[in-house]
């Protein structure tokens, strides 16, 4: 099988750089990734005070 290789000139001409609206609303229903990154700054503080004393 050949390799598949483009410039990054070629992918943008051809590549769609960004995701509609109607995509990020349907994903934000579906997936977990959006409350995660929401919730990061206190899951990333409970592992601050877990690490202070074991």
């Amino acid at each position: 099988m050949e390799k598949f290789a483009r410039t990054l000139t070629e992918l943008k001409a051809k590549a769609v750089l960004f995701w509609p609206p109607e995509i990020i609303e349907k994903e934000c229903s579906v997936s977990i990734l959006p409350l995660l990154l929401n919730t990061q700054g206190k899951f990333i503080s409970v592992l601050n005070l877990a690490d202070k004393s074991p």
